[in-house]
């Protein structure tokens, strides 16, 4: 029931703030010199003069018949739209989570042994500086050094032009995928090449959150008397830490990862943008940009489902590793 209500929320808000904005979604149809009969028409066409509440109740009710709307932008279906992109950004954003997991993971762990010395504080430095730097700050830092003036990765794009009309016996969507699995190695290794750069610069953007919950973890551990006796067994440290710590930081890591990958779907607006990439975020900037208002309630109930999808899938994943909930201890 939260579900519903939240989703319900979110359409009623971005439904309020795409009508009130000072620019008419209609003059995106008609052109920059229309006459007032083609406004007209249009806005009948489109139920755009009707009052506000019966345009959203007739939106709601198509909605729920899985009808978004006609892009005025692109003439599509946005339903249609949002399907040709939405695999382009869940490969983006969840191999950017996957990169952050696996470097704040270790880094956390070794941050919260190491906390009293030098190497710690590199890393939370790190941790900090990944926080606070913008993502289209870092995005264009790394186009003007690794392709302007290194030439070692892409521009920007999914796939470089002469790739644009490969046709693979996969077909996912999730191109990396598509291309290892059917073993076309030159399509698999241009695909790789302009995954690098946004996937890097995405990461980077959420990888501190990760370091800092997982130290926090680890310092909590080494203060419990379990680590001591593992210690007086004969165990290292360091082992311990990975075996028993690693367990608990991730119970504890779980339950920001739906934030983490909230944080990198609202990220994928600016990566996308900035490296062309063919996705979502894209799309919605661009809609946001002309006032595209089918496409707009589109994209963010997309996002939105997305968000509420994964971190639903988070609490069922943290109710079973953690037997204190599922037994109902402390």
């Amino acid at each position: 029931m939260t579900l519903f209500i939240t989703v319900f929320g979110v359409i009623l808000i971005t439904f309020l703030l795409a009508r009130i904005f000072p620019n008419d979604p209609i003059m995106l149809v008609v052109g920059s010199h229309p006459t007032q009969d083609q406004i007209d028409i249009a806005n009948q066409k489109y139920g755009f003069e009707k009052p506000i509440i019966e345009q959203f109740i007739d939106y709601l009710v198509n909605l729920i018949q899985g009808d978004m709307g006609t892009s005025l932008r692109t003439k599509q279906l946005v339903r249609d739209e949002l399907s040709h992109r939405f695999m382009a950004t869940f490969e983006l954003v969840t191999l950017s989570l996957c990169l952050s997991i696996l470097i704040g993971f270790p880094l956390g762990i070794l941050s919260g042994y190491y906390r009293k010395n030098r190497f710690s504080i590199l890393i939370r430095g790190f941790a900090f500086s990944s926080i606070a730097l913008p993502l289209f700050w870092s995005g264009m830092l790394a186009q003007m050094f690794f392709f302007g003036k290194l030439g070692w990765l892409p521009l920007q794009g999914r796939v470089s032009p002469h790739f644009q009309e490969t046709e693979l016996s996969i077909n996912s969507g999730i191109l990396i995928f598509d291309s290892f699995i059917t073993k076309d190695w030159s399509f698999f290794g241009d695909v790789f090449s302009h995954l690098i750069l946004p996937v890097m610069c995405l990461s980077l953007s959420s990888v501190g959150i990760i370091i800092r919950t997982v130290r926090s973890s680890v310092i909590e551990t080494l203060q419990e008397d379990h680590f001591f006796n593992y210690q007086a067994l004969g165990f290292h440290p360091l082992s311990i830490l990975f075996r028993l710590a690693f367990k608990n930081s991730l119970v504890l890591s779980l339950t920001i990862l739906g934030l983490v990958y909230g944080m990198l779907l609202g990220g994928s607006f600016f990566i996308e943008t900035i490296f062309d990439w063919p996705g979502l975020g894209h799309f919605g900037i661009l809609s946001i940009m002309t006032n595209d208002f089918p496409s707009i309630m589109g994209v963010t109930i997309l996002y939105a489902g997305v968000y509420l999808l994964i971190n639903f899938l988070v609490d069922l994943a943290y109710y079973y590793i953690d037997p204190r909930i599922r037994y109902g201890k402390k």
